[in-house]
């Protein structure tokens, strides 16, 4: 009966080894994937760029995390990583803005959004 407890207790100890070693693996891919798409998408469209945002949010709901994980999946340093990400939030702002300035022309020709 021992033999078979401690048969239990390596075969648990082993599984959950192997079960977080393979969470990490999977944990550092979807880094990579995420930091691969919201790169992408950053240079192709603001719509895509939403999308990746939600994606984002709903993925992890924390930004330590997210950091984390890029840090695991770039290599880069943390300061980077968060001067990369505030860029990211600043590249939306820009993009929205510009989006609303064009938008504005469209509907209201010869009235400017900000007078000059």
């Amino acid at each position: 009966m021992l033999r078979f407890m401690r048969r239990i207790a390596v075969y648990a100890v082993l599984s959950g080894a192997l079960l977080y070693g393979v969470h990490r693996l999977a944990m550092v891919a979807v880094a990579r994937l995420l930091v691969t798409v919201a790169v992408t998408a950053f240079a192709v469209s603001p719509l895509s760029q939403l999308f990746v945002y939600v994606i984002w949010h709903w993925a992890e709901r924390d930004y330590v995390a997210v950091i984390d994980y890029a840090m695991d999946a770039t290599g880069l340093p943390e300061r980077a990583l968060m001067v990369l990400l505030l860029g990211v939030f600043a590249g939306y702002a820009v993009v929205f803005w510009v989006a609303l300035r064009q938008a504005w022309d469209r509907a209201r020709p010869g009235q400017a959004l900000i007078r000059s």
